[in-house]
């Protein structure tokens, strides 16, 4: 009797381990340590994975090989060139892709007039995301979740609301001292501000200010926000932002996209010290030294630009998230940590779904995880704010507003067993009219 009750107990406290264990991650299974998201810039679904869903045959993979125009004429998705074609992505180029949920209005985006928006890339021209995406799994129904270019995208992905910006791209307005570099606090840029007293858009300078008003180049009305970084340090976890920083006075490449200076309270106190060079990224993911939650967002290496940005090639951002999944997988975090590649605005290339009711156009999105389920194609409708929902539920960490806390976690794109990871990352050759390419970046629709 008493052998029989103590097996049974046995029993019961591996069930109890289990259900705990499986709680903790909200169906993502633990244990993972640290969550890592590789930030590109501007490319939508059908543009980047739909080709490799079409060619894999992947089950309920939502992927077109052809796109619409308004006089209802089908247009092939052709070849796309490596160097990312430059196509309007601003606020009022996306509205008018979008058409109402028609999705065919992409002619009347600047640069799409003879259908250059209307291209795909071939897996083999993106070799290290299209074996990422192959051992691992991908979301076809990820949205953005404002409909804003990279500012507003970055902005809100940081702090899960945009505060009453309209998320545009700053401009320098004549009233203000010289730009500085960047978008943010820094810079000294206006963006477009809803004014909930005039019920207006007004000019105002594009810096969330401090607890204490600090921070825009003059006084604003912009009210302080917390941000993901403060529910990390709540939450005693640790966190870095990894990409271009001012060094010796000078901005380096894609400093506009590094977040944390549209913030105050990041760029003006203890957390401006968790902005790292993007190189130190790989350095401390092979030495095991990875923060808790990590974002890497676009710099220029020795190749070029690695945002993979219109004008820029997009080889050579693929062999940087290959380089950067490969210096995780070398390190002692590899069999904690959960990698997210995804893009933050549409570019703004042809997508075929109608995005539901207030989000924005589809982007691409990898998962990759010891825990990931391969080959697995996460139809459930997610935005920014499951990357973050995700993050809060294996770390343990509140979420930043209701929309994280709302959100899908990417809970079925999980599984509770691990599987060895069998990628190794092979440099593409790179060709000699695509190296080097940093086009500057300007408010037309970045």
């Amino acid at each position: 009797m008493r052998r029989a009750a103590v097996i049974f107990a046995l029993a019961l406290a591996v069930a109890v381990a289990a259900s705990l264990r499986i709680a903790t991650a909200g169906g993502a299974s633990p244990p993972i340590e640290h969550v890592v998201v590789i930030l590109q810039e501007n490319h939508s679904f059908d543009n980047v994975l739909g080709q490799l869903c079409i060619h894999d045959k992947r089950p309920k993979c939502a992927a077109a090989a052809s796109g619409k125009n308004e006089k209802g004429e089908t247009i092939p998705l052709s070849k796309a060139a490596d160097v990312v074609v430059g196509v309007a992505h601003g606020q009022e180029s996306q509205l008018a892709a979008m058409d109402a949920g028609k999705m065919d209005g992409w002619e009347r985006v600047g640069g799409c007039q003879e259908n250059q928006c209307y291209t795909a890339y071939k897996p083999r021209q993106i070799p290290s995301l299209a074996k990422l995406a192959r051992e691992g799994a991908i979301s076809d129904h990820f949205f953005s979740r404002d409909i804003v270019p990279s500012w507003g995208a970055h902005f809100d992905f940081f702090a899960q609301t945009l505060d009453g910006f309209v998320g545009n791209n700053p401009t320098h307005v004549a009233e203000a001292p010289p730009a500085g570099p960047g978008w943010g606090c820094d810079s000294n840029l206006n963006a477009q501000w809803y004014d909930p007293t005039s019920e207006k858009l007004i000019s105002e300078p594009s810096c969330v200010p401090n607890k204490s008003g600090e921070g825009p180049w003059r006084k604003s009305p912009v009210p302080y926000v917390p941000t993901v970084a403060d529910r990390l340090e709540e939450a005693g976890r640790t966190w870095g932002i990894y990409g271009a920083v001012v060094s010796k006075g000078k901005a380096q490449g894609g400093y506009v996209w590094s977040t944390c200076p549209t913030f105050a309270e990041c760029l003006l106190g203890p957390q401006k010290e968790d902005m790292h060079e993007a190189s130190q990224f790989m350095s401390d993911a092979k030495a095991g030294k990875l923060p808790n939650f990590s974002i890497v967002t676009p710099s220029t290496d020795a190749e070029g630009a690695t945002s993979q940005h219109n004008g820029t090639s997009m080889l050579v951002g693929d062999n940087y998230i290959g380089k950067a999944v490969a210096a995780v997988k070398e390190g002692a975090d590899a069999g904690t940590t959960t990698i997210f590649i995804y893009y933050d605005d549409c570019g703004c290339f042809y997508d075929h779904v109608a995005p539901p009711k207030g989000l924005g156009i589809r982007s691409p999105v990898v998962i990759v995880s010891p825990f990931a389920k391969r080959g697995f194609t996460d139809n459930n409708t997610a935005t920014n704010s499951s990357i973050l929902a995700y993050m809060e539920t294996v770390l343990h960490v509140n979420p930043v507003s209701e929309e994280d806390k709302t959100a899908y976690n990417f809970s079925e794109s999980f599984t509770s067993l691990a599987s060895p990871s069998s990628f190794v990352f092979h440099p593409a050759k790179v060709p000699r009219s695509s190296r080097n390419l940093n086009p500057p970046v300007d408010e037309s629709g970045t």
